[in-house]
């Protein structure tokens, strides 16, 4: 439990991020500050909520593996700060070093990451975990800008609430866990990936790459079907024809985007296509093998990619729709259940009202187009590896801003005919040299 000596490092944690947070608000022009400083305490209050959770019921937590591991390292820092610390920072990217961190994998980066927490925290895991809290609501806000700068016809405050505010998001991002990195990284990317479609090229290289080395040190996977949406959403944002031959020009970019996946397998291997799958296979046998009252599955474990892609359907409505209600057995479940049957809910709401004129006037908005393009792929991906319902509400955290943004959007803007689509090009979407980003 807390102590006398985390009050200190977690008080100024508190109010540095409460500082900072009110400095940037000065020069945003926005009305939608109450959401911003609510998303903040949510996900600091949540940070310490995680942790106590941890604590008290799920002593199992990868925390105190993390933790344990991490001291050899932290003793090193200590007794030589300045030889030691770029060699376990190293370390984190999967850079080579001289202290023998030659273990390139997530888990690795999460014990190097755990060792600068506990240096500059004072060894203070809920200051700590505030720390991280607050990074993942950076990157959270890094997605809110982009989308409300690129949809500004769409309620900002609704974009704000989907991006900075779902409780499941808040929640296992609020802590050391690998989900929280990784919807950092996400946001800065996204941020990146927006300046340079504009042609900004010098301001996109630094969050472009800092995004990408994030990304791909605790969550890689989700490299590829970021570069497969981005590619469609370059494609979309830079041909004005793209919006009278929308199908010929989405498949331009998914070919596109699929050279950046050969590419991008290159440099993590372990996610080629083909290897996926074995993968893939492999945690759905392990899955089926360990069962328990949260157990799912969404097909055969084939091997073959082809086998995977016939399981993909169900492994996306996996990861969008459930559980569903009759599936819930834990108080974990039913919260992610509950979470899961608004947002179908209201997508629902805008079928029923638009048929698949809303789905079509994302064409309209080629950042639509990329969330909606992230959302499918990275749905099957979560879907197809994940057999427990209690860890899927965790692993597909980082999709659950664009799935929010997705269903705000269709219940926005719902033309009724295939006209309205062209008539609302201009007004949902700023060209890449005239529109530029408010400050945030």
């Amino acid at each position: 439990m807390i102590g006398a000596s985390d009050i200190p490092p977690l008080l100024v944690v508190l109010v540095i991020s409460l500082m900072t947070t009110v400095l940037l608000l000065r020069n945003n022009k926005t009305n939608e500050h109450r959401i911003i400083l609510l998303s903040l305490g949510m996900h600091l209050v949540f940070s310490q909520a995680l942790l106590l959770f941890q604590v008290t019921v799920y002593r199992e937590a990868d925390i105190w593996y993390y933790r344990e591991l991490s001291t050899p390292l932290v003793r090193l820092m200590e007794r030589d700060f300045f030889h030691f610390f770029p060699q376990v920072f190293a370390g984190t990217f999967h850079i080579e070093n001289s202290i023998g961190i030659d273990d390139f994998s997530s888990t690795m980066s999460m014990i190097t990451t755990t060792a600068f927490g506990r240096l500059f925290t004072g060894d203070s895991l809920w200051a700590f975990f505030a720390v991280v809290a607050y990074f993942s609501f950076l990157g959270k806000w890094c997605m809110y800008a982009v989308f409300r700068d690129a949809i500004p016809n769409v309620d900002r405050r609704y974009l704000a609430l989907a991006t900075l505010c779902v409780p499941s998001v808040v929640f296992w991002t609020s802590g050391v866990v690998k989900e929280a990195y990784a919807v950092f990284g996400l946001g800065v990317l996204l941020w990146g990936a927006r300046e340079a479609i504009r042609g900004s090229y010098l301001t996109a290289a630094a969050p472009l790459f800092v995004g990408t080395i994030v990304v791909g040190a605790f969550k890689p996977y989700l490299l590829f079907p970021f570069a497969v949406a981005g590619a469609v959403w370059l494609v979309f944002e830079r041909s004005h024809r793209a919006r009278g031959n929308s199908f010929v020009y989405l498949l331009i970019g998914l070919v596109g985007g699929f050279g950046m996946v050969v590419a991008l397998s290159a440099v993590f291997p372990e996610f080629s296509p083909s290897h996926i799958a074995e993968q893939t296979a492999e945690q759905q046998v392990m899955g089926k093998v360990v069962g328990g009252g949260s157990y799912f599955e969404v097909g055969s474990a084939d091997r073959s990619v082809l086998g995977q892609i016939a399981n993909a359907p169900l492994a996306l409505v996996a990861s969008l729709a459930r559980p569903f209600l009759w599936e819930v057995n834990t108080l974990q479940s039913g919260v992610a259940a509950l979470e899961i049957i608004v947002l179908v809910g209201f997508a629902a709401r805008s079928f029923v009202r638009t048929g698949f004129g809303a789905l079509r006037a994302s064409f309209a908005s080629p950042i639509v187009l990329f969330a909606l393009t992230f959302l499918m792929i990275g749905g099957i991906a979560i879907g197809l590896a994940t057999t427990n319902f209690g860890t899927l509400s965790r692993y597909r955290v980082p999709i659950m801003p664009f799935y929010a943004v997705i269903v705000v959007f269709m219940n926005s803007v719902v033309p009724v005919r295939r006209e309205a689509v062209d008539q609302l090009a201009t007004s949902l979407t700023r060209s890449p040299r005239s529109a530029r980003p408010s400050s945030s």
